[in-house]
C-alpha cells in the first residue's frame, strides 16, 4: 500500500529554520553554493557584490522587508568589509543606481522562490529515504520471482538515490538549515515564511 506523506513532510518544514543561499562561512558564497556559477548573472560578481545581492534581494534575507533606501545601506555594510569599498558603494548605490551587472544579479536573486526550493529539498529527502527503503530490503528468503522484481526496482532506486545525492552535495539548490549558516541574524526568517505559506 502506498500512503500519502504530504502532512508529515509539511510538518517537517515548519520544525526547522531554512534559508536560501545564506552565507555559511567566511569563504566566498560561490564556494559554499557551487550552483550559483550556473547563473550567468552571478558570474561577473565579486564575492562582496554577490553577498550584497543576497542581502539586498534574496527573499530569505532578514532585511528584505526594509525600505529599499535603508536596505541598500545595511546590505552594503554587511557585504563590503574593506572600508574604502564600503564608502564607495554607499555613494554609488545611495540612490539605488546600480551598475548593469548588479541590476541583473538582483533581478535573478529576487526570482528565487525560497518556499519552492525548501519544499523541493524536503521532497528530495523524502524520496531519498524511500529509495533507501527499497535498496535495503533483505531478499534472501524471497521467491525467485520476487527477487527478480526487486532487482528491477532497485536499479531505478539506486539511480534516483545517486541523482539526489549529487544534487544535495552540489548545494541542494541553496537550501540550508539556518543553524548551519554564518549569521545568527537570520534567526526565524524561513520558518516564519513557511508558516505564513501554510496558514
Amino acid at each position: 500500500m502506498i500512503l500519502d506523506a504530504t502532512e508529515k513532510i509539511l510538518a517537517d518544514l515548519v520544525r526547522k529554520d531554512y534559508v536560501v543561499y545564506a552565507p555559511k562561512s567566511a569563504k566566498q558564497i560561490k564556494r559554499d553554493y557551487k550552483e550559483l556559477d550556473d547563473y550567468e548573472e552571478f558570474k561577473p560578481l565579486t564575492s562582496p557584490e554577490l553577498l550584497f545581492v543576497w542581502w539586498f534581494a534574496c527573499q530569505c534575507s532578514p532585511i528584505i522587508d526594509m525600505a529599499e533606501e535603508k536596505r541598500v545601506m545595511l546590505a552594503i555594510e554587511k557585504s563590503f568589509k574593506v572600508k574604502g569599498q564600503m564608502e564607495a558603494r554607499k555613494l554609488e548605490y545611495k540612490d539605488l543606481a546600480f551598475p548593469d551587472h548588479i541590476k541583473a544579479a538582483i533581478k535573478r536573486m529576487d526570482r528565487f522562490d525560497p518556499g519552492g526550493r525548501i519544499r523541493a529539498l524536503h521532497d528530495d529527502l523524502h524520496l531519498l529515504r524511500q529509495c533507501e527503503s527499497v535498496i535495503r530490503k533483505d531478499i534472501s528468503a524471497a521467491s525467485l520471482e520476487d527477487a527478480a522484481e526487486w532487482f528491477k526496482v532497485v536499479k531505478s532506486a539506486r539511480e534516483m538515490r545517486d541523482s539526489i545525492m549529487r544534487k544535495i552535495e552540489r548545494g541542494a539548490d541553496g537550501v540550508e538549515e539556518k543553524e548551519n549558516v554564518l549569521s545568527s541574524v537570520l534567526e526565524g526568517v524561513s520558518s516564519d515564511f513557511m508558516k505564513s505559506k501554510l496558514n
